[in-house]
């Protein structure tokens, strides 16, 4: 009485249907379809569902390879579907479209709602024709040429349209930067929000139009270091740039000292990688660049920005990076005339005496301190040079009164910047004063030049 009976409910096995009676049809609940209706799979056609899974129109295939597109489009509403039913009688076509739905499944169908009268495709389109030539745009083949295994996914415009080639344009902006500042020979720098900006694409040969600090100065060709950093570090392990043109706006001034080579080098990797759609960690930019360059201060501020520690070891670069702090400012006193880098590295002696060197590291030590800590009253200690500064001042007669007029004018510190000729000096207030007073100093041994006052930059290459 109690036991797991139908409970009245009819028989529906083999041995309790009456002879004679049909089978009833196959029925199962299909959790793609959008209300969750029973499907009738022997109703839903003749054909089999055989493979198609990540196609293009997102269509199943028939035995014979072919795209089934039964389901595509829409029919008026209260009309039999073409294939079967009288007038008004729907089941067919719902089955077939459920039929269809089964093996699209949702993540294949078309994320667009379903509507009654069948499923909607994106495109029918095949991928792996969309440039046969021997095909008729009105033919039969036209929607229905099957495709290749190799090409399936993705949507493309459909065949016959050609799509046209237009060049990749990026861009890129790479902050100056002051080295040494003081003792850090070839270790410290600072980024200066003065900016080389770039914007480049492939071209058939290589043109540069330049606008600001250095037009006139430098090659308009391939002999510009921009062109170089975009096609030497990538020699051998990817492909050449037939050319490039390139628009560039510059802020930095050329052979004083402020990172100009660091900034194209780095802008001109960048550049290439992103002309060649390869992807670049910043310490891999950093190793193509180092060749290039020789020194890694410079290179470590144009790339990662603040107040940088380069440290070279096992042939690579290594990089900490500091917060500026914001109140401090850089005053940087800029000659007219140029001073070439390598022609100021001769004048560094290659075996500094070893009072020089512990001095030189004391200070270095002061400068990271100064910066973790803000205290300004460490600066001008922290700015102080043993090692390289004596050596330049015969190359820049005016260094060592330019220095010392800044401090007097109420700098927290001054130093040569880089190789030189401009002074940097940090100072917290009196900005103008400090300014004025380190150009009097400069004209005094008659060399004439200008006033500038970034600010740190607190990025690098973007």
């Amino acid at each position: 009485m109690f036991g797991g009976g139908d409970h009245g409910r009819p028989k529906s096995g083999a041995r309790h249907r009456p002879r004679g009676a049909r089978r009833p049809a196959l029925r199962r609940r299909c959790p793609g379809s959008p209300r969750h209706r029973g499907v009738d799979l022997r109703a839903a056609g003749r054909r089999r569902y055989c493979g198609g899974r990540h196609r293009a129109d997102r269509q199943p295939r028939g035995r014979d390879g072919y795209v089934l597109h039964g389901s595509v489009g829409r029919r008026p509403r209260g009309r039999a579907h073409p294939r079967g039913g009288r007038q008004g009688d729907r089941r067919a076509h719902r089955a077939r479209s459920e039929w269809s739905r089964q093996g699209l499944r949702d993540r294949e169908r078309d994320p667009r709602p379903a509507r009654r009268g069948g499923d909607d495709v994106q495109s029918p389109f095949r991928p792996a024709d969309q440039h046969r030539d021997d095909l008729h745009l009105g033919g039969p083949h036209h929607l229905h040429h099957p495709g290749r295994a190799c090409q399936r996914g993705g949507h493309r415009p459909p065949r016959g349209v050609q799509t046209l080639a237009v060049p990749r344009t990026v861009t890129v902006r790479v902050p100056a930067s002051s080295a040494n500042l003081g003792p850090g020979f070839d270790v410290l720098a600072l980024a200066l929000d003065l900016y080389l900006s770039v914007e480049a694409r492939e071209s058939g040969k290589t043109t540069i139009e330049w606008d600001g600090e250095g037009a006139g100065e430098v090659p308009l060709d391939r002999r510009n270091l921009l062109v170089r950093a975009a096609q030497e570090p990538f020699d051998g392990w990817s492909r050449p740039l037939e050319g490039i043109e390139l628009r560039v706006s510059n802020e930095i001034p050329i052979g004083r000292g402020l990172g100009s080579s660091a900034a194209a080098i780095v802008a001109g990797i960048v550049v290439g990688a992103r002309l060649r759609v390869v992807r670049m960690s910043t310490q891999r930019i950093l190793e193509l660049a180092f060749p290039l360059e020789g020194h890694g201060d410079n290179l470590a501020a144009a790339l990662y920005g603040g107040f940088c520690i380069a440290g070279i070891g096992n042939g690579g670069v290594r990089v900490h990076r500091l917060d500026w702090p914001s109140r401090w400012r850089p005053v940087l006193f800029i000659p007219s005339q140029l001073s070439p880098t390598h022609e100021a590295r001769r004048l560094v002696p290659r075996r500094p005496a070893r009072e020089d060197a512990v001095f030189n590291l004391g200070r270095v030590a002061e400068w990271v301190l100064a910066c973790m800590t803000r205290d300004r009253s460490l600066v001008a200690s922290a700015m102080q040079d043993r090692l390289h500064q004596p050596g330049r001042a015969h190359a820049y007669p005016y260094l060592v009164d330019t220095i010392d007029a800044a401090i007097e004018a109420g700098a927290l510190g001054a130093a040569l910047s880089g190789a030189g000729g401009s002074v940097i000096a940090v100072a917290d207030r009196n900005l103008a004063e400090v300014g004025k007073a380190m150009v009097r100093a400069a004209r005094s041994h008659g060399i004439k030049g200008r006033l500038a006052t970034p600010k740190g930059a607190a990025a690098g290459a973007l």
